[in-house]
């Protein structure tokens, strides 16, 4: 399987990409130094998870270990989160009633 592959199996439905880009407007318009990867698959650095969801990077950490928080990339040390998994992974915890 190329990178090509995974980057198209991957990309986002036009709902979902109106979804995302509306997520980099904000998370711009208040963070001005985030970065968003050009790859389609509008990664984000754990960093700037962190201040978009108001928690820390070490929480992040936490969930990355006990498998609750978003999918993430691990790449040469680095960790990056899609804005696509992010925004799926806030839906799933969209609650109703407390």
């Amino acid at each position: 399987m190329t990178d090509q592959h995974l980057t198209q199996a991957q990309a986002p439905s036009p709902k979902e990409l109106a979804a995302v880009r509306l997520a980099v407007e904000e998370l711009r318009a208040t963070h001005p130094d985030a970065w968003v990867s050009s790859d389609g698959l509008y990664r984000i650095r754990e960093s700037d998870l962190a201040r978009m969801l108001d928690r820390s990077t070490r929480t992040l950490r936490n969930w990355r270990e006990e498998g609750s928080g978003p999918a993430f990339y691990a790449i040469a040390g680095r960790i990056t989160y899609a804005l696509p998994d992010v925004l799926e992974w806030m839906r799933t915890r969209r609650c109703e009633n407390s």
